[in-house]
């Protein structure tokens, strides 16, 4: 496991499980914390017909009410993932763009 997060917990969270789940999708899923209470993932697809932002979209997960992280932000991330994996996305080096001539 990597090193220890500076997470904001949402109330009623427990945080030792929570820090472990964030961890888990920094560690191996690609997923980046920002400023302790809110997760990113931007995914890449190889033609521009799947999504309308130039072949990538980014999801950003952070509970609102109670503020902080929390086991919703952990099944939305984890659901973006199952989906990525159903409308194949790729690396971002994968991905065509502007500069590519072929890009469609």
């Amino acid at each position: 496991m990597g090193s220890q997060l500076n997470l904001k917990v949402s109330g009623g969270e427990d945080h030792n499980n929570l820090e472990a789940e964030i961890q888990r999708l920094v560690d191996t899923a690609g997923w980046q914390l920002q400023n302790g209470d809110e997760i990113q993932k931007t995914y890449h697809c190889r033609t521009w017909t799947k999504i309308s932002d130039y072949n990538s979209i980014t999801f950003f997960w952070k509970t609102h009410s109670p503020p902080g992280l929390s086991q919703k932000d952990v099944h939305m991330a984890d659901f973006c993932d199952s989906w990525a994996q159903v409308v194949k996305t790729v690396p971002a080096g994968s991905a065509p763009s502007c500069s590519d001539g072929n890009a469609t």
